[in-house]
């Protein structure tokens, strides 16, 4: 994602403080816990990670631009986000033309988020703004003054193969109640649903529908439907059973890894 614009005010945002490295360390797991505890596709970091992945500095990790930067979105004193990022100093033609390289941007919510996206795009001599990691559902398109100048460009991040369908489907919550009998290769499952929880089963019904298992990794995570996949015929089955599986795999949050692997 790269942006070169900026956020009308009206908007009632949170405050914004520097945070040193020890200050980032402290708060930035806390709030990524927090931030991301609903999010599908997301990776649990250890605190082995956090120091390794998000805090040790050199010259290779820069690559030419700056040191790492903290800054804390907060409110009543409480941190709610964060956003590290990098600076890389340009000029062209006489003009200030350089880089703002988000690390990462993260929210308890919307207000939290587009603090730090104000903050990040209010920098000065560096008009250009990037997250290449940014997830699909981000609303800065849809809170800027001019979304067209917002720049998206959608890549694979994430893949899941479902080598156990018992064990996923019975971890993942689901926001309807209701049963779905699926195969996956030769393999029959029943999948029931009682209060927001599922247990998946083998069992000998006939199959009411047919997928791989990328097609069910893809339904796992909730970022496409079947109906989606029925059209590309990678699911197929009944319109009843169809809308069932749109019930039940469907989420309000976007599948997102913030990793590389």
């Amino acid at each position: 994602m790269r942006a070169r614009s900026r956020l009308p005010g009206g908007r009632e945002l949170d405050e914004v403080a520097w945070a040193d490295d020890s200050r980032a360390r402290e708060h930035e797991p806390v709030i990524y816990a927090r931030a991301t505890a609903n999010r599908p596709g997301i990776v649990r970091r250890s605190e082995v990670w956090w120091r390794e992945r998000r805090f040790v500095e050199s010259r290779f990790h820069a690559g030419g631009a700056s040191r790492r930067r903290h800054v804390l979105a907060r409110r009543g004193g409480e941190p709610v986000g964060y956003v590290t990022y990098r600076q890389r100093p340009s000029i062209t033609d006489g003009t200030y033309d350089g880089r703002v390289e988000i690390i990462e941007l993260i929210g308890i919510d919307p207000r939290a988020e587009a603090t730090l996206w104000r903050f990040v795009c209010a920098i000065d001599l560096f008009p250009h703004v990037g997250w290449w990691a940014a997830p699909v559902d981000d609303t800065l398109t849809w809170i800027v003054d001019d979304p067209r100048r917002v720049s998206r460009k959608r890549l694979d991040n994430l893949w899941l193969r479902v080598d156990d369908p018992g064990i996923a489907l019975a971890a993942r919550r689901y926001p309807a109640d209701g049963t779905l009998c699926f195969a996956i290769e030769d393999v029959t499952w029943d999948l029931v649903v009682r209060d927001g929880r599922g247990q998946c089963t083998k069992t000998s019904r006939a199959a009411e529908l047919q997928l791989g298992r990328a097609a069910l990794g893809s339904l796992l995570l909730g970022g496409v439907s079947a109906t989606e996949l029925a059209r590309a015929t990678l699911v197929r089955g009944d319109a009843a059973a169809i809308t069932m599986a749109d019930r039940l795999f469907a989420s309000t949050v976007a599948p997102w890894c913030a990793e590389v692997f």
